[in-house]
C-alpha cells in the first residue's frame, strides 16, 4: 500500500533530479563565450548564425541584460567586423547590433 508518505518522498526525489539537471550559472554564458566568428572560417558559420547561435546560447543561459548580450556578442566578432560595428557607451540592444 502507498501512503502519502511515499508520494512525498517520490515528489521530493523527482524535484531533486530535476534541480539536478538545472544547468550551473554560468556555465552557458562560457559556452555561448567559446562561440566565435572568423571571416577566414565562414565555411562552418556566416555572421547571422553566428548571432543568431550565440544569442540563443545566452538566453538559454538564462542572461537576460541586452547590453551584455550585444557586447559579448561584439567580442566574438572578426576584429575588422567588430571594429566596423561600433557600439554604445550603454544600453545597446540587439535591435540596433
Amino acid at each position: 500500500m502507498t501512503t502519502l508518505k511515499d508520494y512525498q518522498l517520490r515528489g521530493l526525489l523527482s524535484r531533486k533530479v530535476v534541480e539536478g539537471l538545472k544547468p550551473f550559472p554560468g556555465l552557458g554564458n562560457s559556452r555561448a563565450d567559446s562561440v566565435q566568428h572568423r571571416f577566414d572560417d565562414e565555411t562552418e558559420m556566416d555572421g547571422r548564425e553566428y548571432i543568431s547561435r550565440k544569442y540563443g546560447l545566452y538566453r538559454e543561459a538564462g542572461e537576460t541584460n541586452q547590453d551584455n548580450i550585444v557586447r559579448r556578442i561584439h567580442d566574438g566578432l572578426d576584429p575588422t567586423l567588430a571594429a566596423a560595428i561600433p557600439l554604445r557607451g550603454a544600453n545597446n540592444i540587439m535591435n540596433d547590433f
